[in-house]
């Protein structure tokens, strides 16, 4: 039986988008992809936070309430028998007169899909990404930088990049030089007993799990800084590791010419075991 689907205010097992839908045709819209552990979203108010932000920022009205989702994707995950599972949470600005103006545009669309997510293997976070500079460099002055839009012809292009030169992913610099981050996460790094991370105005997105280490590395006692770096202070680095939602912290091994250890190191390690800790206790485990 195909899953059950949420578009626009219904639950359905066959989608049908209007080819007119502005996020269909130009990329107007948002998204956020939420975990799921035990058929329960984790972190879900942190991202429908930034989606609310996002949507404020490109003048979007946000069709549905918070607890509204969490109801729906609570019956997702029970019809479609997700446990460990991703939401994907897309809002667009629905169907609208041609042309890039947003005049009259006054329906916006949602779909909510909940599917099965199998994590990556374990022996790959043992051996850890390796990352390779990009030639593209991010604008810290476009607000796209910092949300999620449909729009990620970018980001294609930077993981396609990444994987023609045998890396899993690809590190940004901004205009300026400034590290930013990779197609599809963000960076920490460890050196001199610091941890680094760059700051929101180095083009990056406020990561929900980003968030999330800088508030366990608090916790733990590491001293922590927020930033702009130029790609020359990860030379000589102890760490470095790299985090999504999905795959939560992902520990690099190899930034080409300038960092090569042979797996996850002692804090990554620490990290990483509070963030699984801090999963299991919003689970009620």
């Amino acid at each position: 039986m195909p899953e059950l689907i949420f578009l626009n205010g219904a639950f359905v097992r066959e989608a049908k988008i209007p080819v007119d839908d502005r996020g269909y045709t130009i990329g107007d819209g948002l998204f956020e992809t939420i975990p799921l552990y035990d058929s329960k979203p984790f972190l879900l108010k942190e991202h429908l936070v930034r989606l609310a932000g996002s949507a404020e920022i490109i003048g979007l009205k946000i069709p549905f309430r918070d607890d509204e989702v969490e109801e729906i994707i609570g019956e997702l995950a029970e019809k479609n028998s997700v446990s460990r599972g991703v939401a994907r949470l897309t809002l667009t600005r629905g169907v609208g007169p041609r042309g890039y103006g947003s005049e009259g545009c006054h329906n916006p669309s949602r779909v909510l899909t909940v599917r099965r997510y199998s994590p990556l293997p374990s022996y790959i976070y043992e051996r850890g990404f390796t990352l390779t500079q990009a030639a593209i460099r991010k604008n810290r002055f476009s607000p796209l930088s910092s949300m999620k839009s449909t729009s990620s012809i970018e980001r294609t292009l930077l993981i396609d990049s990444a994987r023609s030169r045998g890396a899993d992913e690809a590190l940004c610099l901004t205009a300026e030089g400034w590290v930013s981050s990779c197609s599809s996460s963000n960076i920490f790094w460890l050196k001199a007993e610091t941890l680094y991370t760059p700051s929101l105005n180095c083009a990056i997105l406020p990561g929900v799990t980003r968030g999330s280490v800088l508030k366990l590395a608090e916790e733990l006692g590491i001293r922590k800084e927020e930033g702009s770096y130029k790609v020359t202070d990860l030379d000589f680095v102890s760490e470095v590791f790299i985090t999504n939602s999905l795959m939560e912290i992902m520990p690099v091994s190899r930034l080409a010419g300038r960092f090569n250890s042979g797996g996850p190191g002692e804090l990554t390690k620490k990290i990483s075991a509070r963030l699984k800790a801090l999963i299991k206790s919003a689970n009620g485990d």
